[in-house]
């Protein structure tokens, strides 16, 4: 990578910080509460461990995770906007905007490798 791709990185990463620090109310001192509807699977485990050691708080967060026993329940608790993100699979969320944009993929935390296939 050259040098101008990194100051690049830098400013563009500077300046999001900046407009944030005055546009989000956590960062003002209040605290907005977000639903995190959460099914048993193990992959879900970080966010319990992360609100058990009050991570979420350290970095300004409220966060409530609402226990689910099933995909179904999660996806009806979304489109009843009685939680406001989850851990989901990629073909979810393609299924869940299938007729309109409601649910955006923030990040990916597994991806299929000849090795290690998700589904056969």
């Amino acid at each position: 990578m050259n040098k101008r791709f990194f100051i690049f990185k830098g400013l563009i990463l500077s300046f999001l910080t900046f407009s944030l620090s005055f546009s989000s109310p956590a960062w003002a001192g209040e605290m907005t509460p977000v639903r995190i509807a959460v099914i048993p699977v193990i992959d879900t485990l970080p966010l319990f461990v992360a609100q058990a050691e009050g991570l979420f708080a350290k970095a300004g967060l409220e966060v409530k995770l609402i226990p689910v026993t099933s995909a179904p329940e999660r996806d009806q608790m979304l489109q009843a906007e009685q939680a406001d993100g989850t851990l989901n699979e990629l073909l979810s969320v393609m299924l869940f905007n299938r007729s309109a944009i409601r649910m955006q993929a923030v990040r990916y935390g597994l991806m299929a490798t000849a090795e290690n296939p998700h589904f056969f």
